[in-house]
């Protein structure tokens, strides 16, 4: 008679033959758990940034430089609805790695199918978000199927065989929704090639320099960037007067600058220097993170296929995000100083 546990033995080693290596899951994971977290870092940049901003109309009304209205509108040129929108975004890119991860490192199907689950969920409220928008996100109906049909079956003898199936199935039919993510994310973390928050353009360019980068459209960084320069210029105009009133021009206005106005103009204007300084570098870091991602996102196909390929890719992906968390960490903590 043959050993009962034997047969479990070589039907558990046949079973894991069909499934991922270790190498496979690593890599796989060490790939979700960096963009997991660099989604989580971003969207608490993307709301402090927002803040920023209504403070800085705040301030640009107790200066003088911005004219109050009935409605005051301190979040009118980045309402919520629009920091709303980047987030479901990248909640979105965040789902599609938290599923891959799940496939990859869990054993138990409830929290797989749950991750998928959420995968398809976060899809519907992107699509729905950006419906209204030129750059729009949609979502396929075969995408839709695929979250739906994993989430449903997973489960059963065949798991292992099933997760690196269904991981190919996710990586295939949502890799080029997440390249589209990748575009819209970075047009809002990205800079305009001539933004003043970039050292070069501030208080005005010299003739014929050239622009950092070849981007045009504005995104919510560049909200930023012109809300700041706009304080900046007005503070620097307020700590000339002295100058101006000694050469008896606009006498008049300088007359009503008090040294404690120009005190405040004076803290404003080296503020915003340097979070202007942080913001050019964090969308510089943020740029070349996106970058990286989705290159790296286009290497997990080759890591299923060949369970020796080693994705270097991936591993640059994970230290850039590392860097932009630091980062991060370091001018959260500055503007608490």
């Amino acid at each position: 008679m043959i050993n009962r546990n034997l047969i479990f033995l070589v039907l558990g080693l046949l079973l894991a033959g069909c499934g991922m290596t270790r190498g496979q899951k690593a890599q796989i994971s060490e790939f979700a758990t960096s963009t997991s977290t660099a989604v989580d870092a971003s969207v608490e940049q993307m709301i402090s940034i927002r803040a920023q901003v209504i403070e800085i109309h705040k301030e640009r009304i107790i200066m003088g430089d911005l004219q109050v209205t009935d409605k005051a509108d301190l979040d009118k040129t980045l309402e919520a609805d629009k920091v709303a929108k980047q987030v479901a975004a990248m909640r979105l890119l965040q789902d599609y790695a938290n599923s891959l991860n799940a496939l990859a490192t869990n054993d138990q199907s409830e929290a797989i199918s749950k991750s998928v689950t959420h995968l398809a969920t976060s899809a519907a409220a992107a699509t729905n978000a950006y419906k209204n928008e030129a750059n729009m996100i949609t979502v396929s109906d075969e995408q839709k199927k695929a979250a739906a049909g994993i989430a449903a079956t997973i489960g059963g003898w065949y798991i292992e065989k099933q997760k690196k199936e269904a991981i190919k199935t996710i990586v295939d039919k949502y890799s080029p929704l997440v390249a589209k993510l990748a575009e819209v994310i970075e047009q809002d973390l990205s800079l305009i090639g001539n933004s003043p928050c970039w050292p070069e353009f501030r208080g005005g360019a010299a003739l014929g320099t050239k622009p950092i980068n070849d981007k045009k459209k504005s995104g919510t960084l560049d909200i930023f960037c012109t809300q700041a320069d706009s304080l900046r210029e007005h503070s620097l105009e307020l700590l000339r007067c002295p100058v101006i009133y000694q050469k008896g021009h606009n006498s008049a206005y300088c007359a009503t600058v008090t040294t404690a106005i120009r005190e405040r103009a004076l803290n404003d204007y080296l503020k915003m220097n340097h979070d202007m300084d942080d913001v050019a570098s964090f969308s510089k870091k943020a740029a070349e993170l996106i970058q990286k991602m989705h290159v790296a996102n286009s290497q997990l196909s080759k890591v299923l296929e060949d369970d020796k390929f080693t994705a270097d890719d991936i591993k640059a992906h994970a230290t850039a995000i590392k860097e932009l968390v630091t980062m991060i960490e370091v001018l959260a903590a500055k503007r608490k100083e």
